[in-house]
């Protein structure tokens, strides 16, 4: 029975591993980390309330044009079978000219199939503060073409500051043997966005054999 059910585990795995190549174009925004694990309610929300210990995450990513800076909570309720986290985080791009602000709420669920397997759902509120800070952009209308001496910049930008929310939604399956799950990003965007403006969703799967 068991050997059955790892089969069809491999079958399932294989169609999806062919679904995600047979994409055209992908397109990724993610903060990578050299372990994803490192940081794994940014990696994703459904790994809230996987320990029976409350675990507090302190992460620092620097790169060439861009600082980011993360902290996370997350702990299992026993009682209800889930699980709660928390995490801050902020993006700060180019020293400071583009600031992303990220505020999230994450309630999971555990369900456990047997002793050596659960499945793990997660629901993300997010508030997001986005801000540009022209004073620190230089546009080429500053820059003399002759001496290339960089006049002040004299120019506002239309969009300063954004406010809002947004929702995600996370499910994990995790065995003595595989991981896999997949992450769905900006759900409440389909039903109200403009069309002009609209984010589609994002879909994010991860497998792993252990």
């Amino acid at each position: 029975m068991l050997k059955k059910s790892n089969i069809k585990l491999k079958r399932l795995f294989l169609f999806l591993s062919i679904y995600l190549l047979s994409f055209y174009q992908l397109f990724s925004q993610d903060i990578s980390y050299s372990d994803p694990y490192s940081e794994k309610l940014l990696f994703s929300p459904a790994y809230s309330g996987l320990s029976s210990c409350s675990e507090i995450n302190l992460s620092y990513n620097k790169k060439y044009i861009s600082d980011y800076y993360s902290a996370s909570f997350n702990k299992f309720l026993q009682k209800y079978n889930s699980g709660v986290g928390f995490i801050i985080s902020e993006n700060r791009q180019g020293k400071g000219a583009i600031n992303n602000l990220n505020i999230d709420l994450i309630y999971s669920y555990k369900i456990t199939l047997n002793k050596r397997s659960i499945i793990n759902t997660a629901l993300q509120a997010s508030y997001l503060q986005q801000n540009i800070n022209s004073n620190k952009l230089i546009f080429n209308n500053q820059i003399n073409p002759v001496t290339g001496n960089i006049s002040s910049n004299s120019y506002e930008t239309s969009f300063n500051s954004y406010n809002g929310t947004d929702f995600s939604i996370a499910t994990t399956y995790i065995s003595t043997k595989y991981r896999a799950g997949i992450v769905i990003n900006h759900i409440d965007k389909i039903l109200y966005e403009p069309e002009l403006y609209k984010i589609t969703p994002s879909f994010k799967f991860h497998f792993a054999k252990e």
